[in-house]
């Protein structure tokens, strides 16, 4: 069937969304299995439709509302495509519309991008549109991806109230991110929005705010930064309490929803009324339990501290003690950490910065990561959980109060151990596997000896690359390893080679990079099947039909490589056919389908696997035709039972093999491999081909091993090659064949092979 483009245009809710499907081309050879044997590729590949839509509402709870200023995002055809499968990017395209309509993709997982516009920091009038989902490519399917393009980064709005205004001739506020490095300034009566990158785990946006009163006092005041995430419609609205030069509030609306409670400003003194002091934890979540090691301290990427605010200044910051352990030591149960008395000082000394000056701050950060945390958890003695909560008051006469932020930390002592598995070790990688009892999974590495002496190592070095974390495994893949070698491997905890929270050496071999018996196919049995003499002027002719072994006669009872013949000529004649083979009527045709070819790619011989009609037949008749028609197969060890092939314990990555192929009727020939354990397919390569190759070429195909499998060894391997897919309906010719006088032969699609290979 023809691919082609699909453009369609749904409408739903007020949003429009334009989508158009397409099937995306084939970057890489891969693997087809026999429901794709029309397309002449790999096993192992599929066929991909994309479904790109856009959406240019923002995400305002409960409904959504388009913006007509992304207007000119609608255009689906307008947007950059990539398509990547790890950090690779197998495909781009500058705009969807130039999309090729016809590809095909190797089995595997892929991300989907696509976008418009351009990511900056921060900038007015500037959206940037992407989309990006993960897809899967089954081989021999046909599947959808489909993604979804919207706003990628922020859009910020400020307005200000006409009290305000009159308030406050002139002001400006800038704003600023993490990825900025410089200030984006909304001057007084800009009224476009701005546009700031964000985290999809979120941004903190910065505020500063410069102010012109009317006695012409000008002050600067921060307001308490604002969490901002992609697609969220942010708007700040600045206005007084009512009375026009009384103070500033600042009412902060995202994506609909005002957040009061969770927004504190800092104002110049001279502004009223204030909120209450607000206290926000960070790196932690009030109440619950937080695990930390003295390895997670160094290596923790975030910081663990309690952020506090008071408008109107910090008069006090309460910390309440619940620990036996910090009791026994002499701490008492309150402390007031904005007014320590010098005894106060000594006592708390490495537990809270005691060194600095909280008091009359509008704002301060209690960091609790290289003080309190770390020094709880290098105490070996120091177990169990010790909460700790922390209010602060302003300095107003009313005193107010913030709500407590409760900190419970429980130090944790690390424990992982090797977890590898049997058929985590291949020929030439191995994948490292540790398991975290306790403590972080980031925080474990790989090592493998630096130097040694004899057995002894005497120092250690790290495994490059980037560990996978899952739940409580880490894994790594451990590349570039000598097949049947023994290694050294442990698992330690921290980021340095020295540490001493690690697991013991493992020691595991490598598999060997088996190779096929006979793989070049130079040992052949032939056998007689029919003779016949006949005489004339110059001489006595013999004619004769043989039967082929694919291996020696000695191992004909129990063969390395089998074949077919033993159906299509070394089968029982039946018992209806009273003559011999009669040269002039119906006759039985038995005639091999795996025969010795001397037409080799390297040595001697190679293997010839035809086609072959044979039973009930004619001979010199104008009727053609046979009883059965078999596909020759050439295949390792036996074809029937549980479990095929031969034995076999190591797992090659590629199957590499020269052939040439003379196809009848457009058929296919098919190379296929299984690697098994027991009666468990657990690994597989499949070529499917009707190309016509006259001379010998040389071709190689990944092996695809399942997931779920990875942890078994191989335990065989079976191997075939068969000359048609098309089974009983394979076409074939009646041949006069000059070495078989005057008997017939019923011969179809032919396949030569010689040279089979595993790589690893």
């Amino acid at each position: 069937m023809k691919k082609q483009k699909l453009c369609k245009e749904f409408s739903s809710a007020g949003t429009k969304f334009f989508c158009l499907l397409l099937s995306v081309p084939m970057l890489s050879l891969g693997l087809f299995s026999c429901e794709n044997e029309d397309t002449g590729y790999s096993k192992g590949h599929g066929e991909v439709y994309l479904q790109l839509k856009t959406d240019t509402t923002l995400a305002v709870f409960p409904t959504t509302k388009a913006v007509d200023e992304f207007d000119q995002f609608k255009n689906v055809n307008n947007y950059s495509v990539e398509i990547s499968q790890g950090e690779k990017v197998v495909a781009s395209y500058e705009k969807f519309s130039e999309v090729p309509s016809s590809v095909e993709l190797e089995a595997g997982t892929y991300q989907l991008k696509a976008f418009l516009g351009e990511l900056v920091p921060a900038k007015f009038e500037a959206p940037f549109f992407v989309g990006s989902k993960k897809f899967l490519v089954e081989a021999n399917k046909k599947t959808s991806a489909s993604v979804t393009c919207a706003l990628g980064n922020t859009r910020v709005s400020v307005s200000y109230s006409d009290d305000f205004k009159e308030a406050y001739p002139d002001y400006s506020l800038s704003m600023t991110t993490a990825h900025t490095s410089e200030a984006l300034v909304f001057k007084k009566d800009e009224t476009r929005s701005a546009y700031f990158q964000a985290d999809s785990t979120g941004q903190k946006l910065n505020m500063s705010m410069s102010l012109t009163s009317l006695e012409n006092k000008k002050t600067t005041f921060t307001p308490s930064a604002i969490t901002i995430k992609p697609r969220e419609d942010v708007k700040l609205l600045f206005k007084t309490d009512g009375e026009a030069v009384s103070g500033v509030k600042l009412e902060i609306t995202i994506d609909g929803s005002t957040a009061d409670t969770t927004v504190n400003v800092g104002i110049p003194d001279y502004m009223l009324p204030l909120d209450p002091p607000l206290i926000t934890p960070e790196g932690f979540v009030s109440g619950e339990v937080l695990g930390v090691s003295s390895v997670d301290v160094g290596n923790y990427n975030v910081d663990i501290m309690a952020s506090m605010f008071a408008g109107g200044t910090i008069d006090s910051c309460i910390v309440e003690i619940n620990s036996s352990y910090l009791k026994a030591k002499g701490l008492k149960e309150r402390y007031d950490l904005a007014n320590l008395s010098e005894e106060d000082k000594v006592a708390l000394d490495g537990y809270f910065p005691v060194g600095a000056s909280m008091y009359r701050q509008r704002s301060y950060n209690l960091d609790l990561k290289q003080t309190l945390v770390k020094k709880l958890c290098e105490d070996t003695e120091a177990q169990g959980i010790h909460e700790f909560t922390f209010v602060v008051k302003d300095s107003l006469k009313i005193h107010q109060a913030s709500k407590p932020v409760i900190l419970k930390l429980k130090p944790v002592v690390p424990e992982i151990q090797m977890a590898m598995r049997d058929g985590d070790m291949w020929s030439t990688h191995a994948v490292l596997r540790a398991q975290v009892i306790s403590g972080n999974p980031k925080n474990v590495k790989f090592l493998i000896p630096n130097k040694k002496l004899g057995n002894t190592v005497l120092s250690w070095k790290f495994v490059t690359g980037t560990p996978t974390i899952d739940g409580q495994f880490v894994t790594l893949e451990y590349e570039g390893l000598t097949p049947n070698t023994q290694y050294q491997v442990k698992a330690v905890y921290g980021s340095t080679t020295t540490s001493q929270l690690g697991t013991d050496i493992y020691e595991f071999t490598t598999e060997s990079a088996l190779q096929l018996s006979d793989n070049s196919f130079e040992n052949w049995t032939r056998k007689t099947i029919r003779e016949e003499m006949s005489f004339g002027s110059l001489g006595v002719f013999i004619s004769a039909i043989y039967g082929w072994y694919p291996c020696k006669e000695s191992d004909i009872s129990a063969p390395y490589w089998s074949s077919t013949n033993n159906q299509t000529i070394f089968s029982k004649i039946p018992d209806d056919i009273t003559e011999d083979y009669p040269l002039n009527s119906q006759s039985y045709v038995l005639q091999p389908s795996v025969e010795q070819a001397t037409e080799s790619n390297s040595g001697s011989f190679a293997a010839k696997i035809m086609t072959v009609g044979w039973g009930r037949g004619i001979k010199e008749s104008e009727i053609v035709g046979t009883e059965y028609i078999t596909p020759g197969k050439l295949y390792l060890g036996t074809d029937n039972g549980n479990i095929k092939g031969v034995e076999f314990t190591s797992r090659p990555t590629r199957l590499s093999f020269a052939y040439k192929y003379e196809p009848q009727n457009n058929e296919m020939f098919r190379a296929r491999a299984v690697v098994m354990n027991g009666n468990t397919e657990i690994g597989y390569t499949e070529l499917v081909s009707r190309t016509a190759q006259n001379d010998y070429v040389r071709t190689s195909v990944p092996f695809v091993y399942y997931d779920q499998y990875k942890g078994l060894k191989a335990t065989h391997i079976y191997i075939e090659f068969e000359s048609s897919t098309s089974g009983s309906k394979s076409h074939v010719e009646k041949r006069k064949d000059a070495c078989l006088g005057a008997f017939y032969r019923f011969i179809g699609s032919t396949l030569y092979v010689d040279d089979v290979n595993l790589e690893y």
